[in-house]
């Protein structure tokens, strides 16, 4: 939802509207358009940030449709819904979020729909054995989003090239390529995952000491009886 030039963000939308309506036109079927992360675009405005001729008219465009859907430009077309997602939406223009052209409501998974997330998202780098492991670590931590599971991904990836330079003692990214592409391979230790949850819980709470022997590891530990949650 931006670009390199003046209203390039209003044709890309502009073109995927028309083309959303074709589709639904010619196939019978449903149709939304979804546009992620749409507090980040260049329809918000923050205090450090000017508002653009870019935000201006992306937030005129989106007025003007959700005023009339059925005209896009030039184009007569039906109504496409438009669905956004964001985590904060008091940087977008305030008529722009007014009844009648935006509807808001907060979305919380539940466990089994996160749960069925976290496994798709582990579907290829984890075995059909370690599944149910994976199960109860999503049980265990059943009160972080979504997003915790997928950043445990990257500390797993961090981990490995932690490893490799210690090992080698330099960084030569053809080695932590190839480590890398190993350990995803092999499939993902569940265990040691938990033990990266437990690390990057603990310092998102804040209560973990570190000590001298590991201080160059720099690694987080638990404090005594903080070692996750059972249920």
């Amino acid at each position: 939802m931006s670009g390199s030039h003046e209203k390039e963000a209003v044709e890309i939308l502009a073109e995927a509207y028309i083309n959303a309506y074709s589709v639904s036109r010619n196939t019978k079927c449903l149709v939304v358009i979804l546009i992620d992360d749409f507090d980040l675009s260049v329809a918000s405005t923050f205090d450090e940030r000017e508002y653009t001729v870019n935000s201006q008219l992306l937030t005129g465009f989106l007025m003007n449709l959700a005023d009339d859907p059925t005209k896009c430009g030039r184009e007569k077309v039906s109504r496409i819904p438009i669905i956004v997602t964001g985590n904060n939406f008091t940087s977008l223009y305030d008529p722009l979020t007014r009844h009648g052209r935006m509807d808001f409501f907060t979305w919380f998974p539940t466990h089994e729909q996160k749960l069925e997330i976290v496994k798709h998202m582990y579907g290829s780098c984890i075995s059909r054995q370690d599944l149910s492991r994976l199960s109860q670590l999503v049980h265990e931590f059943h009160d972080e989003p979504v997003s915790f599971f997928d950043a445990l991904k990257n500390d797993y990836l961090n981990d490995i090239i932690s490893r490799v330079i210690r090992n080698s003692g330099s960084l030569k990214i053809g080695e932590v390529e190839k480590a890398a592409k190993s350990a995803f391979a092999q499939g993902i230790d569940v265990a040691h995952l938990r033990t990266l949850a437990i690390q990057r819980k603990a310092v998102q709470r804040k209560d973990y000491i570190r000590y001298p022997d590991v201080a160059k590891n720099n690694q987080a530990y638990y404090l005594p009886g903080q070692s996750g949650q059972n249920f």
